[in-house]
């Protein structure tokens, strides 16, 4: 017997609105956004409503949104000399 070997294509995985949304841990609201705005890739099917999205499209459209971070502010300590002599209280001159 001679076994025939079939050569079968994983099946795309796409997901809908309320999937992207679920996997960004957003709102559908701000996947429409993004879509409108043109940050988040999607596929359009059979008109305007329906979209499709990629997992990784979601994955690179979070990446694309990270800011950088800020190094926190440092506040100079007032001087002891400054409120021995009353001044500084806090207060606008």
């Amino acid at each position: 017997m001679t076994e025939r070997i079939q050569n079968t294509v994983p099946a795309a995985v796409w997901l809908t609105v309320g999937e992207a949304a679920q996997r960004a841990r957003c709102g559908p609201k701000l996947i429409y956004r993004e879509v409108n705005a043109g940050r988040l890739q999607v596929v359009r099917l059979g008109g305007r409503r329906e979209i499709r999205v990629k997992p990784e499209w979601v994955d690179n459209w979070l990446l694309a949104t990270i800011t950088a971070q800020q190094p926190p502010a440092i506040i100079p300590a007032r001087s002891h000399e400054a409120t021995a002599k009353g001044g500084d209280h806090g207060s606008t001159p």
